[in-house]
């Protein structure tokens, strides 16, 4: 019988918190455990993790699939090996360090099981993203934490793996697997399910910020791809501009949203992450850290301006913006900053 889900786990150095996960998955059950297996790639851990798989998962409800590594391959790679483990009809990348909620594994599965279109061959687990609208949204905004999608298994198959090295080392993997899905076939389209089923530990100021930037930064030579695949290469090359600016746009934010003060980075924070550009992007931080707040508002505004002439964004408001940074990095009531707000 086939299963219906493969929950699949890439992992490295995190056995208490893959213990967890497993945990969670056992504590909650859906009604029938023959529709799911778990399918765990380790990167070659080092901290019992690869002991733990070989003599402790017999003792699970569920089947439990293990890969082990001979060497540490790189998160994208561990995500393809964590994938290709799986033989149900969906495959759910869940990252090591989250646990599922009460019913969420249940509610998860109905709703798989009702789904009667083979092009719908992407679900979005989460309430922090919007419908994304058919084919031509799967290859412009491939949304999504790690644990927030699940692929179709045939759909994903028929990727071509050229196609799919072309997203190593870009720290987005799960993303790369997104836009490929839309590539691969025209019809191919997502559906939003908008509720929390899985939750994890928060991340700092520090942490998001490095997920935002590096996300900009790993798509730059990815967008330069897209542009040469000779689909709709206006549209990718407006999205490879947004690529490189997106970083100084949102440092620019960070100065006039965050209440605290822009926090202490340094050089090698951004050189990590972007190479040569992270000097420009760390000397540009440092100098809108010592012009007034006024000064920075009004760049803020002539950005903003560009962007929506541009259309580089679906959104251009300088509210949304400011509600977008406080949510997501701040997390306070929304600031009495209104400079441009209407």
């Amino acid at each position: 019988m086939e299963k219906l889900l493969s929950i699949c786990i890439p992992t490295y150095n995190r056995i208490e918190k893959l213990k967890g996960l497993l945990g969670s998955i056992a504590k909650y059950p859906p009604k029938r455990w023959d529709m799911i297996e778990v399918c765990i790639s380790d990167n070659c851990s080092t901290d019992g993790t690869r002991e733990f798989l070989g003599q402790k998962t017999g003792e699970y409800p569920f089947e439990v699939k293990v890969g082990l590594n001979a060497k540490n391959e790189g998160m994208d790679n561990n995500i393809l090996k964590a994938l290709a483990l799986g033989s149900g009809r969906y495959s759910w990348l869940v990252s090591d360090d989250d646990y599922f909620i009460e019913n969420g594994l249940a509610r998860a599965m109905n709703f798989l099981a009702g789904i009667k279109d083979e092009k719908t061959v992407l679900i979005y687990f989460s309430p922090r993203l919007r419908d994304n609208e058919g084919n031509f949204g799967l290859i412009s905004e491939p949304n999504g934490f790690l644990s927030d999608i699940a692929v179709s298994k045939s759909a994903f198959e028929k990727i071509k793996k050229g196609d799919l090295k072309l997203g190593l080392k870009s720290g987005y993997m799960h993303c790369w697997i997104i836009r490929m899905l839309g590539f691969s076939d025209p019809e191919n389209k997502a559906v939003y399910f908008g509720e929390r089923l899985i939750d994890g530990e928060a991340s700092n100021l520090r942490v998001e910020l490095n997920k935002e930037l590096r996300h900009s930064g790993s798509f730059i030579t990815q967008y330069s791809w897209l542009f040469l695949h000779g689909k709709q290469r206006l549209f990718f090359a407006k999205k490879l501009v947004g690529a490189v600016g997106f970083p100084f746009f949102h440092i620019l934010c960070e100065r006039v949203f965050r209440n605290k003060g822009m926090e202490k980075l340094g050089i090698g924070f951004f050189l990590n992450n972007f190479g040569m550009i992270g000097i420009a992007l760390w000397l540009y931080r440092a100098f809108i850290g010592i012009l007034p707040l006024g000064a920075s508002e009004l760049q803020l505004g002539a950005a903003l301006f560009l962007i929506g002439k541009a259309k580089l964004t679906k959104n251009a408001e300088y509210s949304f913006w400011q509600e977008y940074w406080l949510k997501n990095f701040e997390r306070p009531e929304l600031s009495n900053r209104s400079f441009f707000a209407e």
